[in-house]
């Protein structure tokens, strides 16, 4: 797969994640925005990791989920956020 295909691959998963945070299904969404931060590791993307941390904001008044804080941990870990 090429690198364009796989960061837009990362788009798509982080616009299903915004769909599933206005579902309330925070565990998912979370999930998915993992997903979403291994291509931004894979393939340095400065767009696709803006995007995550904008999808992660999406879940701030959940910050307390454990889903939502083990997201966080590997955000910090990766220093897609700080």
């Amino acid at each position: 797969m090429g690198s364009d295909s796989v960061r837009e691959r990362g788009i798509l998963q982080l616009e299903y994640a915004a769909a599933l945070v206005q579902k309330r299904e925070i565990t998912e969404a979370a999930v998915m925005i993992g997903e979403a931060t291994q291509i931004v590791v894979g393939h340095s993307s400065a767009r696709l990791a803006h995007s995550v941390r904008q999808a992660r904001a999406r879940l701030q008044p959940w910050e307390d989920n454990k889903h939502v804080r083990a997201l966080d941990e590997r955000l910090r870990a990766l220093a897609i956020v700080h």
